[in-house]
């Protein structure tokens, strides 16, 4: 994973010199008019200084770069059954996309990594979809306003589920999140990925797809 560079030490330091100067406005207010005025100003140029900071921080953020590969799963296990409400109250059941790839992410918008992670999977779904492979997320003990405030900033088109007291979570085992499994056709989990992943990879695209091409063609023998 490349290093970015961290611009919060300077934040700080600049976001300090604002709050020292908007108390010296509030609490002398006997200053002269121009010591006001400059004392207005030096705060005007501070806060700019600090927004581009923040901006830079965020374009690092987005550079960063993360792992392109799947863990294999070799313990043959069944995935949990399970039976959860998208965002519109529609009821999905693992069960009913029994004989397609399932793609199922565990997240949270309290999860500062799994909102990060979350336009990755985006774009990998818009390419995975035509092959008829299932993304489904699963917002672990969250709220609805919550999920629906980050995706009206952050939309996806694949399906949402809310696990509101993590039961589904804890029968698959969830320790961390952002946490994804990978089920074969047959309801196997056969990857799994701890962590952020570039969903959109060429590498991890292949790794799934790979797994729909198997099944079209143990279907066609």
């Amino acid at each position: 994973m490349s290093s970015t560079p961290s611009f919060s030490g300077e934040k700080i330091q600049i976001m300090n010199i604002i709050r020292l100067l908007s108390l010296q406005q509030i609490n002398y207010r006997p200053l002269s008019v121009h010591s006001r005025l400059f004392c207005t100003i030096m705060v005007f140029i501070l806060t700019f200084a600090s927004s581009s900071l923040m901006a830079k921080e965020n374009t690092s953020n987005r550079q960063q770069s993360y792992r392109t590969d799947l863990d294999a799963v070799t313990d043959n296990r069944f995935a949990s059954d399970f039976e959860l409400p998208d965002r519109n109250g529609n009821r999905h059941r693992l069960a009913d996309y029994q004989g397609r790839i399932v793609v199922v992410n565990f997240w949270s918008t309290w999860c500062i990594p799994c909102r990060i992670e979350m336009p990755a999977l985006e774009r990998a779904w818009k390419r995975l979809e035509p092959s008829g492979i299932v993304l489904l997320a699963i917002a672990m003990q969250d709220e609805l306003s919550s999920v629906n405030n980050f995706l009206d900033q952050s939309p996806v088109s694949f399906p949402v589920l809310l696990d509101h007291d993590g039961k589904v979570a804890g029968e698959w085992r969830v320790v961390g999140i952002p946490v994804t499994y990978i089920l074969d056709a047959s309801g196997r989990i056969v990857y799994k990925a701890t962590g952020i992943r570039e969903w959109d990879s060429d590498s991890i695209i292949s790794i799934i797809a790979a797994l729909s091409k198997n099944q079209e063609t143990g279907e066609s023998k």
